[in-house]
């Protein structure tokens, strides 16, 4: 016998809407995964093209990052 075989299979303990079941929505979750991936690259490609960058920094530090982007707003 194989493992396989001798492992006992767990219920799905999701609830789904009639007519629904694991496989539809898996395959629901991956279409909208992929086009969160497509809106990301875009708004990404939209914004380094405006001269923008998405960084991350220490949250201790945000407040001083802000006062520079003022003090060069004003001077620019």
């Amino acid at each position: 016998m194989s493992k396989r075989k001798n492992q006992t299979l767990r219920k799905d303990p999701n609830v789904y809407p009639p007519g629904w079941n694991y496989q539809k929505a898996m395959e629901v979750a991956e279409h909208y995964d992929e086009k969160k991936n497509d809106v990301v690259l875009d708004d990404e490609a939209s914004q380094s093209e405006a001269g923008l960058v998405w960084m991350e920094v220490p949250q201790e530090l945000v407040s001083e990052i802000q006062k520079l982007i003022t003090k060069r707003r004003k001077t620019a």
